[in-house]
């Protein structure tokens, strides 16, 4: 039914129930009245007014989660991260793992069901010292591009805020806490409320082969 013609009916029956009572009556019917068709508009107003917050959401926003096996290793075993990344970024997402003694970037593409995987091979972590490393799974989101990128030397972390190729941080991995002191930098870069991307994050330990069995032994504390 036509939600004017509803109104009219109703407000046409308010004051003609109005005029048949006596002056005292009527005169508190017409105030009670007049608050009732006022909170009538404002419901219509509401119901009828755009919803702006829900718009984005409509198809759901884009999300990339991580998960990584195994993530205690000694040099030279394999790991693997796996994950979803939903929103068909067009330029991949972009991997970074940072640590004591290794800064790797990549950009790699999700499958067309949204899932990918990313293999840290053994010839590459039988160069990497022990310690912890942190594997960063960035999502352009929205605008389709990487708002926080790594430098060419890939010794500094670089943001398109407030304007292409911004210094965030420097990127130096000689010392064993240089893992967390990268992955506080980037996640603060893209964390930045101008930012449009979003990220995940897990860690691999890489320790002596004995650590895996027995925890007494890892060199790693």
């Amino acid at each position: 039914m036509d939600t004017m013609k509803i109104l009219h009916a109703f407000l046409e029956e308010i004051f003609f129930t109005g005029f048949n009572k006596d002056q005292s009556t009527m005169d508190m019917n017409r105030h009670h009245s007049l608050l009732i068709v006022l909170l009538v508009l404002l419901m219509l107003f509401c119901m009828t007014a755009p919803s702006y917050a829900e718009a984005p959401f409509k198809k759901g926003m884009p999300y990339v989660t991580a998960s990584i096996n195994p993530y205690v290793i000694s040099p030279g075993q394999a790991s693997i991260i796996k994950g979803v990344a939903t929103g068909s970024p067009s330029p991949g997402i972009a991997v970074w793992v940072l640590g004591p003694s290794m800064v790797k970037y990549s950009v790699i593409k999700p499958k067309s069901d949204s899932t990918y995987t990313f293999k840290l091979t053994a010839t590459e972590t039988k160069k990497m010292t022990y310690g912890m490393y942190y594997i960063v799974i960035q999502h352009p989101m929205y605008n389709k591009k990487f708002d926080v990128y790594p430098n060419k030397k890939m010794n500094l972390i670089q943001s398109i805020y407030p304007r292409k190729d911004t210094k965030v941080a420097a990127l130096s991995m000689k010392t064993s806490d240089a893992g967390l002191i990268a992955i506080k930098d980037l996640g603060a870069a893209i964390k930045d409320n101008r930012v449009d991307d979003t990220y995940t994050k897990v860690q691999l330990l890489i320790d002596t082969p004995s650590c895996l069995a027995d925890v007494s032994t890892c060199v790693v504390e």
